[in-house]
């Protein structure tokens, strides 16, 4: 164990001694590198990221919210038109000149259908 440690020390030692001793060719081998990963990274950019998108199927959290949202909207709409009947219908019992006890029980229950749908959460 004590072996592989002094060895890799060596090496490491060795390393940054030729570092030292060469810096034109250490510089070239860096930028011969970094010329290399950016055209590859252009090369992966421009011809293999189509299929990397397409081959990747969309979460279903992104995919139903439109469906999501075309509900909610529906549901309102229908909320909406309810309350517009129930305060149609309390517009002409509104202009009823005699009231039966049926009509004021009607009227009762129409104000409540009212008030839920309206405190109904969206």
């Amino acid at each position: 164990m004590v072996n592989m440690l002094e060895n890799i020390k060596n090496k490491i030692t060795q390393g940054w001694q030729w570092l030292k001793d060469n810096p034109k060719k250490a510089y070239q081998y860096m930028l011969g590198i970094l010329i290399l990963s950016a055209v590859f990274f252009v090369f992966e950019v421009f011809f293999l990221e189509n299929k990397m998108i397409n081959s990747q199927p969309v979460p279903t959290l992104f995919g139903t919210s439109d469906k999501y949202i075309n509900e909610k909207n529906e549901k309102i709409a229908l909320r909406k038109a309810k309350m517009e009947n129930i305060l149609k219908e309390l517009e002409t019992l509104k202009y009823k000149e005699v009231l039966l006890k049926s009509d004021s029980v009607r009227i009762e229950y129409l104000l409540n259908q009212y008030s839920e749908l309206k405190n109904e959460k969206e």
